[in-house]
Formats: C-alpha cells, sequence, structure tokens
C-alpha cells in the first residue's frame, strides 16, 4: 500500500513518524475461543518489528473490547507520539482525533497530528467522511492529510482508492493483484456473467460486490 501511496505522493514524509491503527476489539468466551472484528485480524497480522517501530497502539491495547478503556490507553500512548498515519475504522478515527485535542488541547493536538500524512480508512467510503476530517484538522489549525480507502477482505486488502494526485475529484481504484486473491467482475447490464482479471474491459463499469 505504501508504495501505491509514495507513487501519488513522493515527497510525503510518512515514515518519520508512527501509523495509529484504530481497530475493534476482541472477545473471548468460555471456552477460548477469541472473536475479533476483521480490522483487528488485519492488526495482529502486522510483523513484530513494524509494531514495535512504526505502529501504535501495542496489541495489548488494540484488543480491549471496553470502547472507553480503549480509547483512553490509545490516547496515553500516543502522547509523546509523532503521528504520520491513521487507519482503519472511521468511528474510531473520528472520535479519536476529536477526544485527543478535548483532553489535551490545540497545542498537542498540533504537536502530535499536525504532521499526520494519511488518514487510511477500511470497510467504508472514505469520501463520506472527508468533510468531517477536514474539519477536525482545521479546527486544530492543522494541515490536511491525504485520504486513501482500504477495500479488506481476510486474506488482507484486496484493493485501495485515494485522491489523485492531479485531481483529488478523480478515485481511481487500483486492485492488490499480489496479495494471492482471487478476481471476479460483473457488469451493471450483466449480473450472471464474471469475467477475470485478463477479460476486464478498459472504461467498463464494474461493481464492487465482494464476499
Amino acid at each position: 500500500f505504501f508504495y501505491h501511496y509514495l507513487s501519488h505522493h513522493p515527497y510525503s514524509k510518512i515514515f518519520i513518524g508512527k501509523t495509529l491503527t484504530i481497530n475493534s476489539g476482541i472477545s473471548i468466551d468460555d471456552t477460548w475461543v477469541v472473536t475479533g472484528y476483521i480490522s483487528w485480524i488485519l492488526s495482529s497480522q502486522t510483523p513484530w518489528i513494524l509494531e514495535k517501530i512504526y505502529r501504535r497502539p501495542s496489541m495489548d491495547i488494540a484488543s480491549i473490547a471496553d470502547r472507553q478503556e480503549k480509547k483512553n490507553a490509545i490516547m496515553e500512548q500516543i502522547h509523546h507520539e509523532t503521528i504520520t498515519c491513521v487507519a482503519w475504522v472511521t468511528a474510531w478515527i473520528l472520535d479519536i482525533l476529536s477526544s485527543y485535542g478535548e483532553k489535551y488541547g490545540i497545542s498537542k493536538r498540533q504537536e502530535t497530528f499536525g504532521a499526520c500524512q494519511l488518514i487510511l480508512i477500511g470497510g467504508w467510503p472514505a469520501w463520506d467522511y472527508k468533510e468531517k476530517i477536514n474539519a477536525l484538522f482545521d479546527h486544530y489549525q492543522c494541515p490536511r492529510p491525504h485520504i486513501a480507502n482500504s477495500y479488506n477482505a481476510s486474506e488482507w486488502s484486496y484493493a485501495i482508492q485515494m485522491d489523485h494526485i492531479d485531481d483529488p475529484s478523480y478515485h481511481d481504484m487500483r486492485l492488490m493483484t499480489h496479495n494471492d486473491i482471487y478476481y471476479e467482475f460483473i457488469t451493471k447490464n450483466d449480473r450472471i456473467h464474471a469475467s477475470t482479471l485478463h477479460d476486464i474491459q478498459d472504461k467498463n463499469r464494474y461493481h464492487r460486490d465482494h464476499t
């Protein structure tokens, strides 16, 4: 994903700080079966070296089920960090960005999130929340970050979509074909016969259906 992002924004400073991945928690039943949302599953698969160097919060905090307890723990852990990327669940992103400024003030909000380069949203169209995200960054007098959408499955991300470097209104989608995911495509006029990657035609409109 970051290769695609940097190809659009080659002068980004996204690696000078940490990536804040905000996911839903997990639950463990009486038989010790662990149940987690897909955002938690994806976060748990991050290589340990990347988790230690680049990602916050730690997985013990990311696994907390209680929302308020998790939010307080996240804000405490990132208090002395520089966050350059925020990722995953939209409701959590908005909540953390708003609550952090209310708790620590504008100056600390600028110190922690002032260098944020990218908001990466998974599981819901990012464009529905772009106005709210920009309003929060404007309120705390921070530069607006780029906003991207990640389309996720249990196997990992299968497509990404972001602001175009030349035309912000143009949102092209890039399929992550190297993630061992099989793609089929159906058109608006023919929802019975599917096309493979080799068969799709340029400028045809295909539906984004996934299971």
